[in-house]
């Protein structure tokens, strides 16, 4: 059982890194001043390394910048993060600033659709509506 839950989230990443580089390539046709070169290769590679600067901008400053909470703090931080990927991989991804704000409000609701196939974050943000509206209402599970 654990065996088929390590295959299944190795999938799942798989299948969120095949979709994040065709919606880095659908960026690059609709967004100017974004730029992909070296076809799906080169945009599975740019999603990798969004991927890491994401992590780690994640980890430095903390869940309100996670795809599930992304406010205005989260979009600009989704915007450096990509503009920042062009020093890294300066021969595959050319960004503009303007690029990289189009491309963050394309790429951020993207990306959270494609964080609704995990079956945990799945589960997690179901969790946390339904602890949320508990709250909103007042009441706890117990019915009190």
């Amino acid at each position: 059982m654990a065996e088929q839950n390590v295959r299944n989230q190795w999938i799942g990443l798989i299948i969120r890194f095949l979709v994040s580089a065709i919606v880095l390539l659908v960026v690059s046709w609709l967004a100017p001043g974004f730029v992909v070169a070296g076809g799906f290769v080169g945009a599975l590679i740019a999603a990798a390394v969004i991927a890491i600067l994401g992590w780690i901008a994640e980890t430095l400053l903390g869940d309100r910048i996670s795809p599930q909470s992304r406010g205005l703090v989260g979009f600009v931080v989704a915007a450096v993060v990509i503009y920042l990927a062009q020093f890294i991989i300066p021969g595959l991804l050319t960004v503009s600033i303007i690029g990289a704000l189009i491309a963050a409000s394309i790429i951020s609701p993207a990306r959270r659709r494609s964080m609704d196939f995990s079956p945990r974050l799945r589960a997690k943000s179901t969790s946390q509506r339904m602890a949320s509206a508990v709250r909103r209402e007042g009441r706890t599970s117990t019915g009190t």
